[in-house]
């Protein structure tokens, strides 16, 4: 007698997907990961290492970016309304024609060596 075949779980690619809003990430490591268009709205990022990622057109709003390693991170054209950058490492992130950062918040990211604001 054969024994039943067993199904083996897929693995499941972040280019399948379409959303991960309000999932929590923390403290994962996700660098050069490709986020691009995404709904990530409200998404825990607080403490991942993204270095190199890609966000671009993404849905960030209200995503907790705290303590995050965004070094080389693209957000070209995501909404970022309402995200958290506090103690974000953000050199050479990409923010052009990122939507939803507030003046203060601008001003925060530059300082800290982000780009296209």
């Amino acid at each position: 007698m054969k024994a039943p075949q067993q199904k083996k779980a897929k693995a499941l690619s972040v280019a399948e997907l379409e959303s991960l809003a309000g999932k929590d990430l923390r403290h994962l490591y996700l660098t050069f990961v490709n986020f691009a268009n995404m709904n990530l709205h409200q998404t825990n990022f607080q403490g991942c290492h993204l270095k190199g990622s890609i966000l671009d057109g993404s849905d960030l709003t209200a995503a907790n970016l705290r303590d995050a390693d965004l070094r080389d991170v693209s957000f070209k054209a995501a909404n970022l309304t309402g995200a958290i950058f506090e103690n974000a490492i953000v050199a050479n992130a990409e923010f052009e024609d990122a939507e939803g950062l507030s003046d203060e918040v601008r001003a925060y990211l530059r300082s800290k060596g982000a780009n296209g604001l």
